[in-house]
Formats: structure tokens, sequence, C-alpha cells
């Protein structure tokens, strides 16, 4: 996949609110940061929950 495809793609499931779709653009161990707090994942599982609160 080209990295325009890629972006678009994960575009795609952010405002379509699929966290499923989101999360598959992920590695894990993945880290998720905001200003705030640091959250580390271990399954696309957990990132695609945390997703659905982006």
């Amino acid at each position: 996949m080209l990295s325009q495809e890629f972006f678009d793609d994960y575009a795609k499931g952010y405002y379509n609110n699929n966290p499923t779709a989101v999360a598959e653009h992920f590695f894990v161990p993945s880290v998720i940061m905001s200003n705030e707090t640091k959250n580390v994942f271990t399954s696309i599982e957990a990132v695609a929950k945390k997703s659905k609160n982006l």
C-alpha cells in the first residue's frame, strides 16, 4: 500500500467512526500519546477500543 493510500484508508475509517478499520493501521505494541497520557497497547482489539473514544 502506498503512503497516500494508507492515510486515505485510515481517514476513511476515522471519519466513518469505524474503530476496527482505524486499529488495523497500527502495529503492536503501539503507543498513543496525548498531552496528559501515554497508553501502550499490545493488541489490535485494545487499540480499537481506545479508538472509539478519539
